[in-house]
């Protein structure tokens, strides 16, 4: 399924999402570790920091189509963002949440503004999707956008990290349920910085693991 506008309000409105994403954090909440790993797989998934070029898949023996593979993978200078166990640092997806500046997600005023943000399938972490530095790379936005979030308030967000797993373009995020989403700008279906891809994309297409800016080759 393209990843359209369509299709975002499709998947989060469904009533098997809905019911999906209720169960994931009833299991997460009983601690029942391998029960909510297992739902959660049965979620939809959505990729937003890439599209993919047609390929052969990860052995090469599929069909052409557009599998998921970072080595076919065409950056469009969207940055996801992961802040998970936020009960484990004493805090919830809202605290993060409502205390992020509302200029932040101006995306008239802010370089780098926040087009989404939701609360993920377990219920304890926050996702927040950004525009792109474009002279960062996607580990180097994050590890910025991660200092501004602590900034806030240092001695509230100080312990908070991000998911170290995202820095590979071709992350993908469960789609949850409409209730769950906390803002979502409608330009993030149709933003593509073709420059973006132009500089960072081959580093990506390259290395199985991206390499921080600096270490690996930047395409002009």
């Amino acid at each position: 399924m393209p990843a359209t506008r369509e299709a975002w309000h499709e998947l989060t409105n469904d009533p098997e999402t809905i019911k999906k994403v209720a169960e994931c954090r009833l299991l997460y909440k009983e601690g029942k570790v391998k029960e909510y790993s297992a739902k959660k797989q049965s979620l939809f998934c959505w990729c937003f920091m890439c599209t993919f070029m047609p390929n052969n898949g990860k052995k090469g023996k599929n069909p052409t189509d557009t599998w998921r593979l970072q080595k076919a993978a065409k950056l469009n200078g969207l940055i996801m963002h992961d802040f998970d166990h936020l009960a484990e640092k004493g805090l919830t997806p809202m605290e993060v949440y409502e205390a992020i500046p509302n200029h932040w997600f101006d995306d008239k005023s802010c370089a780098t503004p926040i087009l989404c943000g939701h609360i993920t399938p377990s219920g304890d972490g926050l996702r927040l999707v950004t525009i792109a530095n474009p002279d960062m790379n996607i580990e180097d936005n994050q590890k910025w956008m991660l200092t501004q979030i602590k900034s806030i308030n240092p001695e509230k967000f100080g312990n908070l990290e991000t998911d170290g797993s995202c820095i590979n373009a071709d992350r993908t995020s469960f789609v949850v349920d409409k209730d769950s989403v906390l803002f979502i700008n409608d330009a993030i279906f149709d933003y593509d910085n073709v420059e973006y891809d132009r500089k960072w994309g081959e580093m990506y297409r390259t290395h199985p693991r991206p390499l921080p800016s600096g270490r690996g080759a930047e395409v002009s």
